[in-house]
């Protein structure tokens, strides 16, 4: 199908164009390795230790909303996937190399909206500069490794890109005053509140 006319017009159409990936494949095998290095950096495995670091050893208040951040990011990624069902780029070309797998759908590419959202928030609060230079290098690198690897199109990368800075900038400004009024009530509502939203989110998956 993708080597007819017809169905080259229809996978450029949708972004599933796999050149791309083939070209950054045929770079160097020796990047292999360093780009599944990398993409380890956009997995949840690494911001359970980033979390872990800034709750325990640097600043409490920010891991914890680190980590709510990160899970409403993967929540919003996990449904949009589920809802757009589109493919990654080694499931429709054999050309491309499967360097690494995965078994969810592709769009938006969840590696770069979790990188974006949480090195985003994590320089944001410092304010430092070296911390927006550490987080635009993370989040460069980590997209490339994924269209390297094989696991996603470039329109997947702006997909997350897109879903996660809408995410960050959206939970900027309504994060403050959602703990606000929180904090105001007693420990029987907070907890309560919690298990309503926790429902809902289960709720929403489950219907789509």
């Amino acid at each position: 199908f993708r080597d007819a006319p017809v169905g080259r017009l229809f996978l450029k159409g949708f972004g599933m164009d796999t050149s791309l990936n083939l070209a950054l494949q045929q770079l160097s095998p020796a990047l292999d390795g360093l780009m599944r290095v990398i993409s380890l950096f956009g997995q949840e495995e690494m911001f359970i230790v980033v979390i872990g670091l800034f709750y325990w050893c640097i600043d409490r208040g920010l891991g914890a909303r680190l980590l709510l951040l990160l899970s409403l990011s993967d929540f919003s990624n996990g449904l949009l996937k589920w809802v757009l069902h589109l493919p990654r780029p080694y499931w429709i070309d054999p050309n491309v190399k499967a360097l690494s797998t995965e078994i969810s759908y592709g769009l938006p590419s969840g590696h770069a909206q979790s990188s974006l959202t949480a090195y985003g928030y994590l320089a944001t609060s410092l304010k430092k500069r070296w911390a927006w230079v550490a987080a635009s290098v993370l989040i460069l690198s980590v997209a490339f490794s994924r269209v390297y690897l094989g696991v996603h199109f470039f329109t997947d990368i702006l997909g997350g890109w897109f879903t996660g800075a809408l995410i960050l900038l959206a939970f900027t400004q309504l994060e403050p005053r959602v703990t606000r009024w929180i904090a105001l009530k007693s420990i029987g509502v907070q907890l309560a509140a919690l298990v309503v939203v926790c429902l809902m989110l289960i709720a929403i998956l489950i219907g789509v």
